[in-house]
């Protein structure tokens, strides 16, 4: 009698250690066996290559007409915006398009109504 209480008491415990085991294995648990974390570099080196900028050309600038120099306006206080050019499409090429297909004739639409896929049923 006593051997299966204690096989009964055997397999109650086994069960608990297994349940802790995966239980901890869940979450995370390491057992104590904690890595040390990566101390990062005090100081960072950064490789930098430095390419000079190509020339640009000089914007044309158109003379404004003269304003009187005694009348302060806002424009006159105000910083002005640098010129800025924008790239115009060439006018001698036409814009690329293409015609719409025509639509099917009753003809397609009949051939396509017999078509069935290979893997269809019915």
């Amino acid at each position: 009698m006593k051997n299966i209480r204690d096989n009964n008491l055997f397999a109650v415990f086994f069960s608990l250690a297994l349940h802790a085991a995966v239980f901890a294995l869940a979450s995370n648990y390491q057992f104590g066996f904690r890595s040390k974390p990566i101390e990062k570099p005090k100081e960072q080196i950064v490789f930098l290559e430095v390419m000079p900028l190509p020339p640009e050309p000089e914007p044309i600038k158109e003379q404004a007409p003269a304003q009187p120099s005694g009348a302060t306006t806002a424009a006159n206080t105000m910083a002005q915006a640098p010129d800025i050019t924008v790239a115009s499409v060439a006018p001698d090429k036409p814009p690329a398009s293409m015609a719409a297909p025509p639509p099917p004739t009753a003809e397609e639409w009949a051939f396509a109504a017999k078509y069935t896929n290979k893997n269809s049923k019915g």
